[in-house]
């Protein structure tokens, strides 16, 4: 992912148009969706967790990062 964005911040400063369209679906996962998916991944079937159990799930998953 990183070199497809380097790749393509150099064609946008070069002012180079290799690029007919941008493939989205390429782009939708981040770092903040994949935590919520580890938190998800850790609580288990507790689909509403209280805060303290979010803040503790988050902790641990910060720190197995």
């Amino acid at each position: 992912m990183t070199h497809y964005n380097s790749c393509c911040s150099a064609c946008v400063e070069k002012g180079e148009k290799k690029f007919k369209h941008l493939e989205t679906e390429n782009l939708n996962q981040n770092a903040l969706e994949n935590t919520f998916v580890a938190i998800r991944f850790h609580c288990g079937s507790n689909n509403n967790p209280s805060v303290g159990q979010f803040v503790d799930t988050l902790k641990t998953v910060i720190i197995n990062l």
